[in-house]
C-alpha cells in the first residue's frame, strides 16, 4: 500500500507540476499583457497630448478662418465701393465727354458765327461807303 501511495502522492505532485508549470505560463503572459498595457497607457497619453495640441491648433485655425472671412467681407465691401466710384466716375466722364463736344459744337458755331458777323461788318462798312 505504501508504493500505491506513493504512486498516488508521485502522480499528485506531477500534476501539481503541471499546474506550476502553466500558473508560470500564465504568469508570464500577465506580464507581457501589463508590459503591453503600460505601453498602451504612455501610448495614450502621448496621444492625449498631441490630441491637446490639435485641438488648440485648431482653435487658432478657426479664429485665423474668422478673421479671413472678416477681412474678406472688408475686402468686398471696399470692392463694391470702388465698382461704385467706378460706375460715377465713367457716367461723370461720359458727361465731361458730352460737354466737350457741346464745347466744341458751341466753338465751331461761334467761329461760324463771328465769321458771318466778320462779313455783315465788311458789308456794312462798304454799304456805309457808297
Amino acid at each position: 500500500m505504501k508504493d500505491k501511495e506513493i504512486q498516488n502522492m508521485q502522480e499528485k505532485y506531477n500534476e501539481i507540476q503541471v499546474v506550476v508549470k502553466k500558473l508560470k505560463e500564465q504568469n508570464k503572459e500577465i506580464q507581457m499583457i501589463q508590459k503591453k498595457d503600460s505601453t498602451i497607457q504612455e501610448n495614450d497619453s502621448v496621444i492625449q497630448v498631441e490630441d491637446s495640441i490639435i485641438q488648440r491648433k485648431d482653435s487658432i485655425i478657426q479664429e485665423k478662418d474668422r478673421m479671413i472671412q472678416q477681412k474678406d467681407n472688408k475686402i468686398q465691401g471696399l470692392i463694391k465701393k470702388i465698382q461704385e466710384k467706378d460706375k460715377t466716375i465713367e457716367e461723370k466722364d461720359k458727361t465731361i465727354q458730352e460737354k466737350d463736344k457741346e464745347i466744341r459744337d458751341l466753338e465751331l458755331d461761334n467761329d461760324k458765327f463771328k465769321k458771318e458777323a466778320s462779313e455783315y461788318q465788311y458789308h456794312l462798312g462798304a454799304a456805309k461807303i457808297c
